[in-house]
């Protein structure tokens, strides 16, 4: 097993992602769940930065020094992986599942991408592509910190990453060669999700936690509502 020096037991967040987004585009009103990007990114600052994660385990408010850099690295992680959730939804009538899929596997861009970081010794945000088609799917954001790979055995693939979802269970990906998609094991020995797809984010870059009290721009807090 390769892996870096990220320990999602250490450096992630003891909180788990249960944020509640509420948004406005005018007289309109939804909420959305999550702010796994967020996170993600964050604790890649305190990680890329040498200072530890705080220890609370109680969720931060959006007022908190905390949960605002939280949604601002939230909006930028989006910004930076849309093109690559972008490419992993077109799949009209499932005829790129395949191909997706294979880039993950021994020989695909993917996976040598976050082989490289690893090996390297840096960890790396990863978008998570749900495997049904349709533009409502809920995808997801987490951090690579490890993998195993046995030549080019497909089967032999294991990514292992820091899941905003499951703070202090490190999860591992293991490809479904049948069914063309990534389950998942946490370490507890428990399951979650099921991915048709990840991708390696390169536009990550490290952004200084704030030491200050800063206000988030009128646009974003005007659309939180």
């Amino acid at each position: 097993m390769n892996l870096s020096p990220f320990d999602p037991i250490q450096h992630g967040f003891r909180f788990p992602n249960c944020f509640v987004n509420h948004f406005r585009f005018g007289p309109l009103r939804f909420t959305s769940s999550g702010r796994c990007g967020g996170m993600s990114y964050v604790s890649l600052d305190y990680f890329f930065g040498g200072s530890p994660v705080p220890e609370t385990t109680d969720l931060p408010d959006l007022e908190s020094l905390l949960g605002k850099f939280i949604v601002r690295r939230q909006v930028q992680s989006l910004l930076n992986q849309l093109p690559g959730f972008a490419n992993g939804m077109f799949n009209p009538f499932g005829m790129r599942s395949s191909a997706l899929f294979r880039r993950c596997l021994p020989g695909g861009s993917q996976l040598a991408r976050l082989r490289q970081a690893i090996d390297a010794g840096r960890p790396v945000p990863i978008g998570l592509v749900a495997p049904k088609v349709g533009v409502t799917d809920t995808h997801h954001q987490a951090v690579a910190v490890g993998y195993s790979v046995s030549g080019y055995d497909p089967e032999s693939v294991r990514v292992i990453f820091y899941d905003p979802n499951h703070p202090g269970d490190p999860v591992t990906m293991i490809p479904d060669l049948a069914n063309q998609r990534f389950r998942t094991e946490l370490a507890s020995g428990g399951t979650s999700r099921s991915w048709r797809m990840f991708f390696v984010d390169t536009r990550y870059r490290l952004k200084p936690v704030p030491q200050e009290p800063f206000a988030l721009s009128p646009w974003l807090t005007s659309f939180l509502g």
